[in-house]
């Protein structure tokens, strides 16, 4: 039997050290262009905390999946018609270009980071497409790391993650003039977030991040619609028949049959 090796906690803390080393390498390179960096984003946080039958994540080695995780997600509202992107937003330049972007710590005052257990962060909605199918962070981390190029490339992927990815199903269009451009890579700037959220779990005290967008972009951020109940009785309005011999309702003192019934003087 060959010999084996138990690693040390001093290994496990080299180990931490190397792996956000390599978190933050590619962050900044993904915010330098190279947005497919977030494949290698989703390998690195996929080894920090997910955890399988065979294997045993490096955060979970070290004891540190007990404590809270930060979120900066908005919670998505099940009546809502619209697509959900409860981690990223939206920056658009006029008369330019269109794409999403991770807030990272400047999200809007009304959904305020939160710090919650670490099985309700891994599970917590963050995409919700047209057809209102959801992803989590877990399942996102996943389809990035397992399926997609970050460990490993699968000749075949899952229709709603080849959806997100590839078919536009968040539904954003950018029209300038008279093109339409579908708007790209929702799942490269969520692994972005996603990211952030690690480093800021594992680093707390360090200072707000903000992101760099473009000169003049105006963002929306955690876009909702509402469709109010309208009560049966005023959903249409009631009409009333009224009979040839009765007064026409237009006031004129005439029977509806010698007034709005009437043919138009030229053709008597």
């Amino acid at each position: 039997m060959t010999p084996k090796y138990k690693q040390t906690e001093e290994d496990l803390a080299n180990q931490l050290a190397d792996q956000v080393s390599a978190l933050e390498i590619s962050i900044s390179a993904f915010d330098d262009g190279a947005r497919a960096e977030a494949k290698r984003l989703a390998t690195s946080v996929r080894v920090l905390v997910h955890d399988t039958p065979n294997s045993v994540s490096l955060l979970a080695q070290l004891g540190k999946k007990e404590g809270r995780f930060y979120s900066t997600a908005s919670t998505w509202d099940s009546a809502n018609p619209l697509s959900h992107m409860g981690l990223i937003g939206v920056a658009m330049v006029p008369g330019a270009s269109t794409s999403y972007y991770a807030p990272l710590d400047d999200t809007v005052p009304t959904n305020p980071p939160r710090w919650i257990d670490f099985g309700d962060w891994w599970n917590e909605i963050i995409f919700v497409d047209m057809q209102q199918r959801t992803i989590t962070r877990r399942e996102l981390v996943g389809f990035l790391a397992n399926n997609d190029g970050g460990a490993h490339v699968d000749p075949v992927l899952k229709e709603i993650y080849a959806d997100l990815s590839r078919r536009n199903s968040m539904g954003w269009v950018s029209t300038t003039g008279n093109k339409n451009v579908q708007v790209e890579d929702p799942q490269f700037a969520g692994m972005r977030q996603i990211a952030h959220e690690i480093l800021r779990t594992l680093e707390p005290d360090t200072p707000d991040r903000k992101p760099v967008l473009p000169e003049g972009a105006v963002m929306a951020f955690g876009l909702t619609a509402t469709i109010a109940d309208v009560p049966p009785e005023k959903s249409h309005p009631t009409v009333r028949k009224v009979g040839r011999n009765e007064p026409c309702p237009c006031g004129s003192g005439k029977k509806y049959k010698r007034c709005a019934l009437a043919p138009p003087a030229y053709d008597r």
